[in-house]
């Protein structure tokens, strides 16, 4: 029996050495695997605070920089577009306004080379006062150029009025719409190409802009859109120029005349150019 003692002792103690040994192994493992967690999980809040403090306002400006200068690009670009197609709508009105100026002077050329029997002289319009629009208009030449009072002025599409008042250089020219009570102008309507009637333009009504003739034969048949043009009598106006077209025919009662509303062939809110119109031929033309 006292044999064995030594023999249980040393298993005993050789059980008890691998624990220990087992125990050890354990803890420095699981110390190994603890710092490698601790060490991973410092450097991730590391980096988080790293990122939010320094990195990200960085790249957010960085992204707000690129887009205001995008945006003032743009900005810019839209600014010069738009200044661009200003001028190119100023050229446009430019244009058209010259367009319009080379018609009105070749319906002129035309009308003049039409009109043999009498002297046409061109000359532009100077200035229309707003406070005497419908009245008066200032054009070039004067009496330099042998304009004369009471001379007839027309434009391309009709007759607009005459000569009032000539200096050197300019002349003043009294229109057809003109509220003067002396405006008067003695007119024939066509009514067939062989047969006309007598009558006198003695208003013009700005509200419908129509032309009131005083007709004075009410036996003629006046039909709608028939031609109305001067008569030459009174020695002002020359026979022929066109004046206008019948718009309405008023009966008046209890009397031998009638009222004739007439639509002015001229447009006298816009014209550059007129002619002033002198009977006869120039020879030196």
């Amino acid at each position: 029996m006292r044999k064995n003692k030594p023999t249980t002792l040393i298993v005993f103690l050789s059980i008890l050495s691998m624990s220990v040994v087992f125990y050890i192994l354990f803890i420095v493992v699981s110390a190994d695997r603890l710092v490698n967690n601790i060490q991973q999980r410092g450097y991730s809040v590391l980096g988080s605070i790293s990122y939010t403090l320094f990195t990200y306002p960085f790249e957010t400006a960085s992204i707000f920089v690129d887009d205001f200068m995008t945006f003032s690009k743009l900005r810019a670009e839209q600014r010069i577009t738009q200044e661009q197609l200003d001028r190119l709508a100023a050229f446009r009105a430019e244009l058209e306004e010259s367009y319009r100026q080379i018609r009105e002077l070749k319906q002129l050329l035309n009308l003049k080379e039409s009109m043999m029997d009498f002297t046409l002289t061109p000359h532009r319009v100077m200035s229309r006062s707003s406070d005497s629009f419908s009245s008066i208009v200032y054009i070039q030449g004067g009496s330099n150029e042998g304009i004369q009072i009471d001379q007839a002025v027309i434009t391309s599409l009709g007759l607009v009025g005459k000569v009032e008042t000539v200096f050197e250089n300019s002349s003043i020219v009294r229109l057809l719409t003109s509220q003067d009570i002396d405006n008067k102008v003695s007119v024939r309507i066509q009514l067939t190409p062989t047969t006309t009637a007598e009558a006198v333009l003695d208003d013009y009504d700005p509200n419908t802009g129509l032309f009131s003739l005083l007709l004075l034969d009410t036996s003629a048949s006046i039909n709608e859109g028939s031609t109305v043009i001067t008569s030459g009598l009174g020695g002002i106006y020359p026979s022929g120029l066109l004046v206008g077209y019948v718009d309405s025919i008023q009966r008046l009662p209890n009397s031998v005349s009638a009222r004739v509303w007439v639509r002015p062939s001229a447009r006298f809110a816009s014209f550059d150019y007129v002619m002033v119109v002198r009977q006869g031929v120039d020879n030196n033309e």
